[in-house]
């Protein structure tokens, strides 16, 4: 055997390396990414990676394959651990993503030409039907959500009239912009007039939900919830579907698994169990802790002079922050090169058309406290403006980030 590893193989193992150098001296202030807990990421196990846990319908006992005695009681107990945070009856783990979840749905509920109601990108819509719609196998019409660009929110009452008037086969909420909690009560009764179904995409706040920040969408009426586990809610990279309607609930069963998921990568589920375990000690205090330091980095920011969305209704209710920018792309760039990460993204024109999206779940959960909230914005808006050198910045963030090494909101690993 070669007693050196192969070229390409080092290679590799070098980028790896080169990569988490490099993140660990950023301020990651994106909104959609996190960072696992050493006792949820250590709960990943690779083994179960090689094996297949295959199961018909919404019953993880009724395997295809043999040799899952302990894998069924695995797929039951990270079932159960997310249907006792969510309070739901119901919890399907083997979508792949979040959007594979959302897909699901469209695939399960839809027939050819249905209408779809779903924020468009501007309104921060992940925009789930038109994605479907590039393939021709599955063809919906779309509409985008009435948007009140004031309030960076859904016009409920424009929204409940096109549902009145058009009877959508499913309305899609949830955003990857959100500041505000989407109006729910509303157009769910809307919908239940004729059978119409709401979807809610939670991949932004699942978190927030989990420790109780943001409304829980099922008991505001959604009919299901949708979601990728790694944004706020700071668990593996996969997706979730929840619901309380059982009917539904083995409606979609079949889109998921056979049509879009076989193998469900079984080596998350523990992960998953972990995360969700660490949310019920934590995640009240986890959330609030999140949801403060935003609000504080957004009125820090405006005090720079930022043009910060939403400053007049307390900036957020969230993880993120916006601020606008006709030039978000440039702007993301100059912000890079310091060292600063975030999101250039499209807003209404009435808001000026682009903004960079700022989150701040990652450095709050290694450390970041609200009194520290005007030194990063002095640091955003130095980059910002190009008003100095970007790497006398971003020696000034490796200072700044090098402070955050705690892991907050958890357990300690075990000696």
């Amino acid at each position: 055997m070669p007693s050196s590893v192969p070229p390409p193989l080092q290679t590799i193992r070098d980028l790896c390396a080169a990569h988490h150098a490099y993140r660990a001296h950023t301020l990651n202030l994106i909104a959609s990414e996190n960072v696992m807990s050493p006792w949820v990421e250590q709960a990943i196990d690779p083994g179960l990676g090689h094996r297949y846990g295959d199961y018909r319908g919404t019953d993880p006992t009724a395997r295809k394959y043999t040799g899952n005695r302990h894998i069924t009681a695995l797929d039951l107990a990270a079932r159960d651990a997310l249907q006792k945070l969510f309070q739901c009856r119901h919890a399907d783990l083997r979508p792949l993503s979040g959007h594979v979840a959302g897909i699901a749905v469209l695939m399960a509920c839809c027939q050819p030409g249905d209408l779809v109601l779903e924020l468009d990108g501007p309104g921060g819509g992940h925009r789930l039907a038109r994605k479907l719609n590039e393939a021709p196998l599955c063809p919906l019409k779309v509409e985008s959500i009435p948007l009140d660009p004031a309030a960076y929110n859904i016009d409920v009452d424009r929204t409940v009239a096109l549902i009145r008037e058009r009877r959508p086969r499913v309305v899609i909420l949830g955003s990857s912009l959100f500041l505000f909690a989407h109006p729910i009560r509303p157009l769910a009764d809307a919908l239940n007039a004729y059978g119409g179904i709401l979807q809610f995409d939670a991949s932004h706040v699942l978190g927030l939900i989990a420790g109780g920040a943001y409304p829980n969408p099922l008991k505001e009426g959604a009919h299901v919830i949708t979601s990728s586990t790694h944004k706020t809610f700071a668990g593996p990279q996969g997706g979730v579907l929840l619901a309380d309607d059982t009917a539904l609930f083995h409606r979609i069963a079949p889109a998921i698994y056979p049509a879009i998921v076989t193998n469900h990568h079984l080596h998350r589920l523990p992960a998953l169990a972990a995360v969700a375990a660490e949310w019920q000690a934590f995640g009240r205090e986890h959330v609030a802790a999140v949801v403060a330091n935003a609000r504080a980095l957004g009125a820090a920011l405006a005090a720079e002079d930022l043009p910060v969305i939403g400053a007049k209704v307390g900036y957020t209710d969230t993880h993120t922050i916006l601020i606008a920018s006709p030039e978000a792309a440039a702007v993301g760039d100059r912000l890079e090169a310091a060292d600063i990460l975030a999101t250039p993204v499209g807003l209404p024109a009435e808001l000026g058309g682009g903004c960079l999206r700022f989150g701040v779940q990652e450095i709050t959960r290694r450390g970041f406290t609200a009194a520290e909230a005007p030194a990063v914005a002095r640091l955003v808006a130095a980059a910002w403006r190009g008003e100095r050198p970007a790497a006398e910045i971003s020696t000034q963030v490796g200072a700044l980030v090098a402070r955050w090494q705690d892991w907050r909101f958890t357990w300690p690993l075990p000696a």
